[in-house]
């Protein structure tokens, strides 16, 4: 099912005819928190709010109606979502009336409720805060530490605790949640220094490359997310303070590209070859394909060999290369 093309008529035909009445309701009294629409991903992230604890829902498109994951397991909450949805696109039916929600209650009472607060007990609740959420603490750690070496380590290994650690652990891989956790990484490093940026930019990128390179996986979803960090870096890196770290990444691009496992390695060579500054560093490249002209791919190497050559300006080289 396509979200452009999702109809009420088409939510109840998924959800079944009672889960649907109760996901009217859910949306009516305004329990759909946070929804967020990932135009890339064609996912939908949202919130209901409970009783006792809230549940996330994600949402994205299938052949066959939606892929869904769905913490509760009530389809009454995928249908509310849904509704939700439709809602805030302009297409909902306005039969349905959502009351003031819950979060925009919410939102405004918590905020006179924390001006009221001293600094002391505000600083009190951000650390306990962070005590239960690991993104949160991310975020307070990346904004007030961002540079700190310790900080960035912690962040690191982060980012290698998404993707699994054993075969066995890869049976219970999910790639829409390790997708989704790169991401929110890499977004919390909007606001810190470029060094940061590229340095765990290039975090996700390496951890996200080996991964797909060591089980050959063929997933939109995580090579979206290697691109976005792809796109960090060449934001970053493109200047003569970061010559160390650019070269770092360039050797390890080369490095995730001649194993070649994985169904990105074209993006991969052509990102190495876009934060080339220089001959000296268009020749890490070169270094790397000559490591493998004895092998199967050897012609091809050495196609690639003769072009860099070339726009060098190198002509008796590109010739020996031949």
């Amino acid at each position: 099912m396509n979200f452009k093309n999702l109809t009420q008529a088409a939510v109840k035909q998924f959800c079944g005819a009672k889960a649907y009445k109760r996901g009217e309701q859910y949306f009516s009294d305004g329990l759909v928190l946070n929804l967020t629409f990932d135009e890339e991903e064609r996912r939908i992230y949202a919130i209901i709010a409970g009783n006792n604890d809230d549940a996330q829902l994600e949402i994205g498109e299938a052949s066959d109606g939606f892929d869904v994951t769905n913490e509760s397991g009530d389809e009454a909450f995928v249908a509310a979502v849904l509704i939700e949805y439709l809602s805030k696109h302009g297409t909902l039916v306005k039969s349905i009336s959502p009351k003031v929600s819950a979060e925009s209650k919410r939102a405004t009472s918590l905020k006179a409720q924390l001006e009221q607060l001293s600094s002391t007990e505000l600083v009190e609740i951000i650390l306990e805060a962070a005590k239960k959420s690991k993104d949160f603490n991310r975020e307070l750690i990346l904004r007030f530490r961002g540079n700190d070496a310790s900080s960035l380590a912690l962040v690191q290994k982060q980012i290698q605790a998404v993707f699994p650690k054993s075969d066995r652990a890869f049976e219970r891989f999910s790639i829409p949640k390790a997708a989704k956790e790169l991401r929110t990484i890499l977004a919390a490093t909007a606001t810190t220094s470029t060094t940061t940026q590229a340095t765990i930019a290039w975090a996700i990128a390496e951890t996200t490359l080996v991964f797909l390179n060591d089980y050959g996986v063929n997933s939109e979803q995580l090579e979206k997310a290697a691109f976005q960090a792809f796109d960090v870096l060449k934001k970053t890196l493109i200047s003569n303070t970061f010559t160390a770290q650019r070269r770092n990444v360039i050797t390890g691009l080369m490095q995730q590209y001649m194993r070649g496992n994985c169904g990105i390695v074209d993006t991969i060579y052509e990102t190495a070859e876009d934060l080339c500054m220089g001959k000296d560093e268009t020749m890490l490249l070169i270094a790397e394909l000559q490591k493998s002209t004895k092998n199967y791919h050897a012609s091809f190497y050495r196609s690639q060999i003769v072009q860099l050559y070339g726009k060098m300006g190198d002509e008796s080289a590109q010739l020996q290369a031949l």
